[in-house]
């Protein structure tokens, strides 16, 4: 048929139009799929149905008592009402879950009980609820100099961020279950939406049984010896202001931890998980990962051989990434 015509014209036209219906509605059924899911886990303020989300909502709780007191000058009797909620949130937790509460919350008002003692102000209910109650020192703030910061990042320069790559060929070892255990370890400091701590990593010591569900490891995915999978517990977080945060608190947790396995001498790479519900939903069938958590990524990781090459990957000048403004 002459593509000039008025025929293949408006077939075209009816193809691309069938091609974005087609596409709009793939994009619904995988929102709908999201937020079902999101709806189903996060947590309330009221009565969390599972042990996850009632723990989430009291560090998300607990972890304001101890901002309030981390200020430079902390307003003596602050947050009153805050105290009353979380005192509520432990002894439903104690009762429903776990006898023995969440002990660094229970620390954390035992410190603002202390630091409202300096300032002759009594809080009989708090003073009550914290009565024989253990102090582990969990909670609360702690004292930290200058120097003791500088004398660690001292140690730590550019070199070692520019050092990190993508690491596509491993050695034909296997890695050492311990190394991976380390570098999860070093990525629990990492920062989360009021130390809620939703991150999870999801360890395969059959990297391929992982890395199949996955198009991006073609041609070196079958050399990795251990395969992560990092995702967000949906009930650490709370209401639609919170619906990208489990991508946010869970993407800076996997740069920690790239940079962590950097640090074991380990070579890693991220790989994407950007699939529609149906593959989500098979690969969370086939692997075992709970349907309250968000993938953020998969990681290959592998020894390191004697030599090896790796993409350049140019970055654009600083220009491109930063904005200053007056």
């Amino acid at each position: 048929m002459d593509q000039r015509s008025l025929p293949y014209r408006a077939a075209r036209a009816v193809w691309r139009k069938f091609k974005w219906l087609r596409l709009q509605a793939q994009l619904l059924r995988d929102h709908l799929y999201d937020l079902r899911r999101f709806g189903a886990w996060s947590h309330g303020t009221d009565a969390d149905k599972t042990q996850a989300q009632a723990l989430h909502a009291i560090y998300k709780s607990y972890h304001g008592v101890e901002k309030g007191l981390s200020l430079s000058e902390p307003r003596p009797g602050f947050g009153v009402d805050k105290i009353a909620f979380l005192m509520g949130k432990l002894r439903d937790y104690r009762t429903k879950f776990d006898p023995n509460g969440v002990p660094a919350a229970t620390s954390a008002l035992q410190s603002y009980q202390a630091f409202n003692a300096g300032h002759a102000i009594k809080n009989p209910t708090l003073e009550t609820f914290l009565d024989k109650a253990e102090d582990d020192r969990t909670g609360g703030t702690k004292p930290v100099t200058r120097d003791d910061i500088l004398a660690i990042t001292g140690k730590t320069g550019a070199d070692f961020f520019w050092s990190r790559h993508s690491v596509r060929q491993y050695a034909d070892t296997p890695v050492a279950m311990e190394m991976i255990h380390a570098a999860v370890d070093m990525a629990r400091k990492t920062p989360s939406v009021c130390n809620r701590q939703g991150a999870r990593v999801h360890v395969f010591a059959d990297a391929q049984k992982a890395l199949s569900w996955q198009p991006g490891n073609t041609g070196f995915g079958h050399l990795a010896s251990r395969a992560l999978i990092v995702t967000a517990d949906l009930q650490a977080f709370s209401g639609t202001g919170e619906r990208n945060q489990p991508f946010v608190d869970g993407g800076m947790f996997a740069m920690s931890l790239l940079y962590a396995l950097h640090a074991q001498g380990l070579g890693a790479c991220p790989l994407a998980w950007s699939m529609r519900a149906d593959k989500d939903r098979d690969m969370r069938a086939a692997l075992d990962i709970p349907d309250s958590e968000v993938v953020i990524m998969m990681i290959s990781v592998g020894n390191l051989p004697d030599t090896l090459a790796v993409a350049k990957s140019h970055r654009m000048e600083l220009e491109h990434y930063m904005v200053e403004h007056d």
